[in-house]
């Protein structure tokens, strides 16, 4: 009897320390963690995060002779908060006059943080005289010929008529600035350079074999060129490889005058990590990805398939990563546009007269509109948290206007300070002044308020 009773009291020892050994890993990958990010408490970390330092610091008690590799990789992790970007972005084009902001943009409706990328560039808008443009960069590339070839033969023109204008030539300039407004160009006489922002470019891949040197986009590029439109691409970090091979591509081409880049002088390129790690992967049971050039970087967006492959991938089994790449989980579904066409119902916009912007960019669109967008974005608070694009581009699906229009109306609801953006995500929520602004207008009333319940007695 006494051998089972000190046989359990040792068991529970070894599982008491078990536990503290867990939660001192924890404890420690979670102050790493905060350092990182730059976060400044744990109340700032997300759920699925700390069950991500959970799993890990029980994973280190079981195998604590691995932690001491993965512990010198997060001393050397280099994060990009929304803050950090900003500044860069900010600084970036703080001098610059004539200039449309935009990020790179390949696909649509891509399930990538560039959907959360967009808010961030109306943000940085508000602070400089940038002109913000959220379609295909080769569509603008497109749009940007096509009225910068009409200017061209307007100022012909122009000088054909011995430098005086006339009432028909002020009509041709007007309509050409007209339309290109239309496509999100707003300065299309005065445009001379388009500044892209793309987070990392790591094997030059995606960026110049697939984008840049493909036959559309080269031919725009040399249109461009002739045009006198630069090109600056904003990096946060560019690899060695991937910056010889643009820097090829450019003389190749001769655009060195017309494509530059810059980087935050903090950073220069992607570090490859240099120390022992495999130990760790092979115990987990991970591969690294055939894209890794074993960098450590992560941005609050998105970590990049060139990073070490423990930091952004999981397994079913005993481990999940502190930088997850895009959560493909937050994503449109029909139960929303149905709830919001459901909330939307409920008012009566007959009597009111909407909110009214003294805005070029959306004066076309009616006040009603605007207050509709309101109410909509309410009804997403409460709900499960979504990606800001993703909101914004469920509005169009009950309201008949463009997505554009749509991201412009939201921006001048955050400046007329009905809204505000909370968080990295930017998730939208509606400040006191945009509550009791929907307070205020009717609801439609039921059917049951139009029958006198006395005469049925």
């Amino acid at each position: 009897m006494i051998k089972k009773l000190l046989k359990f009291l040792s068991f529970l020892f070894r599982e008491l320390n078990k536990k503290e050994r867990s939660l001192c890993y924890e404890d420690e990958i979670r102050k790493k963690y905060l350092k990182i990010t730059t976060k400044t408490d744990s109340s700032e970390i997300s759920d699925w995060i700390e069950i991500a330092i959970k799993k890990q610091g029980e994973f280190f008690t079981q195998n604590s002779g691995l932690y001491e590799s993965y512990s010198a990789m997060l001393d050397e992790y280099n994060y990009y908060s929304k803050l950090r970007i900003q500044n860069f972005l900010k600084a970036k084009v703080a001098s610059k006059e004539n200039f449309i902001f935009t990020y790179l943009k390949k696909e649509e409706e891509r399930e990538e943080s560039s959907g959360i990328i967009t808010p961030l560039l109306y943000e940085i808008r508000e602070n400089s005289k940038a002109e913000t443009y959220t379609g295909l960069t080769n569509q603008l590339f497109h749009w940007i010929i096509i009225f910068k070839e009409e200017i061209e033969a307007y100022y012909s023109l122009l000088v054909e008529n011995g430098g005086r204008s006339s009432v028909e030539l002020e009509d041709i300039f007007q309509d050409i600035k007209k339309r290109a407004k239309s496509h999100q160009i707003n300065k299309i006489d005065t445009l001379d350079e388009i500044i892209i922002f793309e987070d990392f470019v790591g094997t030059g891949n995606s960026l110049i074999d697939k984008f840049l040197n493909t036959g559309t986009t080269l031919t725009q590029l040399k249109k461009l060129k002739e045009l006198k439109v630069r090109i600056i691409f904003c990096f946060l970090e560019i690899s060695q490889v991937a910056q010889n091979k643009l820097i090829d591509f450019l003389k190749c081409n001769e655009l060195e005058n017309t494509i530059i880049y810059e980087v935050p002088e903090d950073t220069l390129w992607f570090k490859s990590y240099e120390g022992e790690y495999a130990q760790v992967l092979k115990c987990l049971e991970l591969k690294e990805s055939k894209y890794s050039l074993h960098a450590l970087v992560s941005t609050y967006l998105e970590t990049p398939n060139n990073t070490i492959s423990l930091f952004w991938r999981g397994n079913d089994k005993n481990w999940a990563p502190l930088f997850p790449r895009t959560n493909n989980n937050l994503l449109s579904n029909n139960e929303d546009t149905e709830y919001l066409k459901r909330t939307l119902e409920k008012y009566d916009f007959r009597k009111s007269k909407g909110l009214d912007f003294k805005d070029n960019r959306i004066k076309h669109v009616s006040p009603k509109v605007n207050l509709m967008i309101l109410i909509l974005l309410s009804g997403f608070e409460g709900r499960e948290k979504r990606q800001w694009d993703d909101i914004v581009s469920d509005i169009p699906k009950i309201i008949s206007i463009p997505k554009d229009s749509c991201y412009e109306i939201v921006d001048a609801l955050k400046r007329a300070g009905y809204i505000q953006y909370v968080g990295d995500y930017s998730e939208i929520k509606l400040t006191k002044f945009g509550r009791s602004t929907i307070a205020g207008v009717k609801s439609i009333p039921k059917i049951d308020d139009f029958i006198d319940e006395s005469v049925l007695i």
